[in-house]
């Protein structure tokens, strides 16, 4: 687009992109937060930390956006970072990457095992259903 042809377009049309630029930003920087949040949720839970995230939009006078969403525990966890900066004697030794997995793992284990119990309580008919709808379904993804 030449800057002749720029200078041709009505004032609203190029206000209307502009707004329409400044919503893509806005729902795709929404979208990266969700999924910083969910990353952060995920790592406090599988490697059993306390985590923390804090996120400030472009717009400075919004409200930032945390996980966890209860400010009262994003206090809590910064508060004890701040602690452990203190008293370096008091840090915890971190948990490595290796021992993160070892807990997922074992975690899993545990949900099949809670799965295996929800099984016993199916009776012989039911079980022989569930396997049939097994089968179909397996047929379905082999085709």
């Amino acid at each position: 687009m030449s800057n002749d042809s720029r200078r041709d377009l009505p004032l609203t049309v190029i206000l209307q992109k502009l707004k329409t630029m400044k919503s893509l930003k806005t729902s795709t920087f929404m979208r990266r937060v969700q999924g910083l949040k969910k990353k952060t949720s995920e790592l406090a839970t599988l490697c059993g930390v306390d985590a923390f995230m804090i996120s400030y939009g472009s717009d400075q006078s919004a409200i930032p956006q945390t996980w966890p969403e209860n400010p009262d525990e994003v206090r809590r966890v910064i508060k004890s970072y701040q602690l452990l900066q203190e008293n370096p004697k008091k840090r915890r030794r971190q948990k490595p990457v290796a021992e993160c997995t070892q807990n997922e793992k074992r975690r899993k284990i545990s949900h099949a095992q809670d799965d295996d119990y929800l099984l016993d309580s199916f009776s012989s008919d039911q079980l022989q259903e569930l396997l049939m709808v097994i089968d179909s379904k397996l047929e379905t993804v082999n085709e």
